[in-house]
């Protein structure tokens, strides 16, 4: 608690901080198997270090709703709040764009994580752009199984994918993902959607997820994403 409030009050006084500091924002939305229903408000400022390159301190709330089977078959709604800190760094070139950024969660169900997100973007022509990135989770929990003791995960995931250019404010992104985790767990899911910016700096996105993993009690299922983002 006393993490959140020094991270809202320093995002307060970031503009305090630095001369250029650039406000960011939005909402994101999920909805897919298991009735699971996900929403997460979220407050960043960007940093601005060079004409190429950025840093963004950013902290979101996520409220998350599903349905779990216990072990005695029963059918129960969980539900739980995670608060993630976050500090991306961001450099851009005339062909290529690369990303990178720390992650702390804290939440309830005693959840606590930390992750590594790093990516690059190549420009291949005026329209089409390949993306590739990395994602490193280390959490423990007990939000996903609570009928068992806490769980210490490691899991990492590969993303490639594209973006096409339709028009100025249209954009095409499909993208496979495979990943593994610390208890022999499989994953694969591939995404297809579309970001529209219909005025800058406003940007939203609409996604839909196909998941699969190996595993007893499993999330495979059809997911639907929409953010509303600024991005200044």
């Amino acid at each position: 608690m006393k993490l959140k409030i020094f991270t809202i009050l320093l995002l307060a006084g970031a503009p305090l901080l630095m001369g250029f500091v650039y406000p960011q924002g939005g909402i994101e939305s999920w909805v897919g198997a298991n009735r699971l229903m996900s929403l997460t408000p979220w407050l960043g400022f960007r940093f601005g270090l060079t004409n190429t390159m950025s840093l963004t301190l950013k902290y979101s709330n996520q409220n998350i709703h599903f349905d779990y089977e216990s072990s005695a078959d029963l059918k129960e709604r969980r539900k739980a709040t995670i608060s993630q800190f976050s500090l991306v760094f961001y450099s851009q070139k005339t062909n290529r764009e690369v990303w990178s950024s720390l992650s702390y969660f804290r939440g309830s169900d005693h959840f606590d994580g930390l992750a590594i997100d790093a990516g690059v973007i190549h420009s291949l022509t005026s329209r089409l752009k390949l993306v590739n990135s990395l994602y490193i989770l280390k959490e423990k929990s007990t939000l996903w199984f609570p009928d068992e003791d806490q769980r210490d995960i490691f899991a990492y995931s590969l993303r490639t994918g594209l973006q096409f250019r339709f028009f100025k404010w249209l954009q095409f992104n499909p993208n496979v993902y495979v990943g593994r985790t610390s208890k022999d767990v499989t994953t694969f899911s591939f995404s297809v959607g579309f970001i529209l910016s219909p005025k800058d700096p406003i940007m939203v996105t609409v996604y839909y997820f196909r998941y699969r993993e190996a595993a007893l009690y499993q999330f495979t299922g059809d997911y639907v994403s929409v953010g509303l983002n600024y991005y200044y």
